[in-house]
């Protein structure tokens, strides 16, 4: 209603999940998942958040992000999801463990943001930005 023409979804931790699911209905211009859980069903009592069974309904591009030893969600979890996903656009950051988890991955220092915080902007620019037409 207020003229947005394209919208990107961006969850982390649980929301990282449900960001999957209603990517999977919606169809965003974009799609990034913070160290998002694969089912996070029994933590959310009603809301439907199993990621892995709504990645193949997924087209948009997506861009996943994890730290090695993240004691929710592993690489190898996010690796699997993210080829669960049918976007020709898809791509898996795994960082060091001392990253975190969730919204802390875009946290740098006292006075930046993380490098990831940047390449997340960037890829949401590229992907949901504005455009002409």
């Amino acid at each position: 209603r207020r003229g947005a023409r394209r919208v990107a979804l961006v969850g982390a931790s649980m929301g990282g999940a449900i960001a999957v699911v209603a990517a999977a209905r919606l169809h965003p211009a974009a799609l990034v998942d913070l160290s998002g859980e694969r089912d996070t069903t029994g933590l959310t009592p009603g809301i439907e958040a199993d990621a892995g069974a709504a990645a193949p309904g997924v087209t948009a591009p997506a861009l996943f992000a994890v730290a090695r030893g993240d004691r929710y969600v592993s690489p190898a979890d996010m690796h699997t999801l993210a080829r669960r996903v049918r976007s020709a656009t898809k791509r898996v950051i795994v960082l060091p463990p001392s990253a975190g988890h969730g919204w802390d991955l875009l946290i740098g220092t006292t006075t930046e943001w993380s490098p990831l915080a940047a390449t997340v902007a960037a890829f949401i620019r590229r992907h949901a930005g504005d455009r002409p037409g």
